[in-house]
């Protein structure tokens, strides 16, 4: 049987949580737990029809129409086909860090690439590889490795980490903290001289702990108590800290459920005759150990049962969990970075601040402003070159309004003198 303080529990099938929501009673529940191939190939849907959408409005404003002579906005564009070529490596080349993978590209699975630069999919061809070699696709659209050996977990990595095959020797494997006791023997009654003790797990320490009194006739009823009675305790409970009890022949083992040098177990008191009675005693116990060893040949550092990649090493931002096992060479972990995984990380250096977007972006927002900056000063060549003109026109005005009164005034003079009035007259 298993037994939990919460009714959330994901130590009971690997890779499965689950949430505890009623009481069944005497009857069984059955879980069915299969791949979700449905969820995937919907994922993958939505991935290529995004490229699609984006890969047809490129083509949109990069196109020339021959019969209108009209360009998209961005023909021409360097930006625009960088971008375009860099998508296009990434959706269309091969996956490398999996030289033995079922599948290395898109292709593989049934997604291939159309003339106008568009992916289409043969949904038989995925669904046939979702069904046949499910766990192979995580590792091509995502960053993941494949630990040759089954007690080694891959568990997260970073940009950082380099496409490789890292060897991994361990030479300290991660242990746990715990505390051994002896025991008188069976049946053992507990009562008020003997039902309460209080504890520090890793570092938290418990209220006072109260056994249920009765008379417990095995070791391992009396296990079970201890370890539900301290799961329980509200203050190591709240911090997420939990104990496994078990009854070893004659004595009692509390281990903590963390592992690490952060692991450990440590009565702080006890009822008189508890320690007696229960092999219990006010004392430390053993504190475990973290995981140790090397990635890649270079040392790592081990935190409880997590191995991490040295920094600025090329397995730099590799996460493994090594669950036990031996000592010594442990085989290697393949890692790779997949489609999906290459692609969001080169989107996001599209994006980033610095990035090639930010850059033609200002660019172009460079040669607006310098554009304005130019017809500002055109401008103003415009304006002074108006008063100018203004000005002349305004001094011919007033040199052509001067003119037309001196004619008038001659014209008035020669008409004034009498021989030039007769001569008038006589013409």
């Amino acid at each position: 049987g298993v037994s939990s303080s919460k009714n959330i529990v994901s130590d009971v099938i690997d890779g499965v949580t689950l949430t505890l929501k009623d009481v069944t009673g005497e009857a069984s529940v059955s879980l069915s737990i299969s791949e979700d191939q449905s969820s995937v190939k919907a994922a993958i849907t939505a991935l290529v029809d995004s490229y699609n959408s984006l890969t047809n409005t490129i083509n949109r404003l990069t196109a020339y129409d021959p019969e209108t002579g009209l360009a998209g906005a961005l023909q021409g564009d360097f930006s625009v086909r960088s971008i375009t070529s860099q998508l296009r490596s990434v959706l269309t080349g091969s996956v490398e860090g999996f030289s033995e993978a079922t599948f290395g590209s898109f292709s593989e699975i049934g997604i291939t690439t159309e003339f106008d630069g568009t992916l289409s999919i043969d949904s038989a061809d995925l669904d046939k590889a979702l069904s046949s070699h499910f766990d192979e696709i995580v590792g091509l659209f995502a960053a993941v490795g494949f630990p040759s050996d089954d007690k080694i977990e891959y568990l997260s990595s970073t940009s950082n980490t380099s496409v490789s095959e890292f060897d991994i020797n361990i030479s300290q494997i991660a242990s746990q903290g715990q505390l051994v006791g002896a025991l008188a023997g069976f049946p053992l009654d507990i009562d008020d001289n003997n039902d309460a003790f209080t504890l520090k797990v890793n570092g938290v320490t418990s209220n006072s702990i109260e056994l249920t009194q009765g008379n417990y006739t095995s070791g391992e009823s009396l296990a079970a108590e201890l370890q539900a009675r301290i799961n329980g305790d509200s203050k190591l409970s709240g911090a997420d800290v939990t104990v496994t009890v078990t009854f070893n022949t004659d004595h009692f083992e509390i281990t903590s459920d963390r592992y690490g040098s952060a692991s450990s177990v440590e009565i702080l008191s006890i009822d008189t005759n508890t320690s007696a009675e229960l092999g219990l005693s006010i004392s430390a116990g053993t504190n475990g150990v973290d995981v140790a060893g090397t990635i890649g040949g270079v040392a790592a550092t081990g935190s409880g049962q997590t191995l991490a990649g040295a920094d600025g090493s090329e397995a730099d931002g590799l996460r493994l969990l090594i669950d036990g096992g031996a000592t010594g060479n442990r085989g290697a972990v393949n890692f790779s970075q997949g489609v999906a995984y290459q692609l969001n990380t080169l989107i996001n250096s599209f994006l980033k601040t610095d990035g090639i977007l930010n850059a033609r972006s200002d660019g172009i927002q460079s040669r607006i402003d310098d554009i304005e900056d130019q017809r500002e000063t055109l401008d103003l060549r415009m304006e002074a070159l108006e008063a100018r003109y203004r000005a002349q026109f305004n001094a011919l005005d007033t040199l052509l309004a001067q003119l037309q009164s001196t004619s008038d005034f001659l014209t008035q003079q020669l008409a004034s003198l009498p021989e030039a009035g007769s001569l008038l007259n006589n013409n």
